[in-house]
């Protein structure tokens, strides 16, 4: 890879396991998020909330890098499992896509409630595609992604059952809680 190919196509760095996805909606589901994630995630440490990572998750880039490992360990321990293609599909997506959404803007900390905002992202490109396979399919995608919060006790399962509900024509809540826990918007 180039710098002119991640400049024409920022998914780029993550081409080659987009690719391992089987099935066409899913991987389609996959390359439109990422597509949307912000800037800074191609850009990003793995960690900027002070916490070491790995030697190989450091410095610029190193959160695609560490997407990447997490991609990596997901598509074998589905191997292992004897997983179903679509499975394997939907955990090497969600994988993919579980910290796009971490880093809002270059140079800033990590925002902890990316994976609430990454489930939705995916969740509401699900309505702009417009077919019944795609909403299915990034719905167990987002919970998932959700999932992880009420796993890690970040936030109960009525938090998850209640907030991340996505409910068509409401308001994109991952923008909202972007902007909550943005500090600028309060002063």
């Amino acid at each position: 890879m180039t710098d002119t190919d991640h400049m024409t196509d920022p998914t780029a760095p993550l081409a080659d396991l987009i690719a391992l996805i089987q099935t066409p909606a899913i991987r389609h589901l996959v390359q439109e998020h990422l597509l949307r994630a912000p800037a800074a995630f191609w850009s990003a440490p793995a960690s900027t909330s002070g916490k070491s990572p790995p030697a190989y998750a450091a410095g610029e880039g190193g959160l695609v890098r560490h997407t990447r490992a997490v991609a990596h360990i997901t598509r074998h321990l589905c191997e292992m499992m004897d997983a179903t293609a679509t499975d394997r599909d939907l955990a090497l997506a969600a994988a993919l896509c579980h910290d796009s959404h971490k880093v809002l803007r270059p140079g800033e900390y990590t925002n902890f409630l990316h994976p609430v905002i990454a489930a939705d992202e995916m969740r509401y490109l699900a309505t702009t595609l417009e077919h019944e396979q795609y909403t299915a399919y990034a719905h167990t995608i987002a919970n998932a992604i959700a999932n992880y919060l009420v796993t890690n006790k970040l936030y109960d399962e009525s938090f998850v059952t209640d907030h991340l509900q996505f409910k068509q024509g409401t308001e994109n809540i991952g923008n909202a809680f972007a902007d909550a826990a943005d500090p600028k918007n309060h002063v």
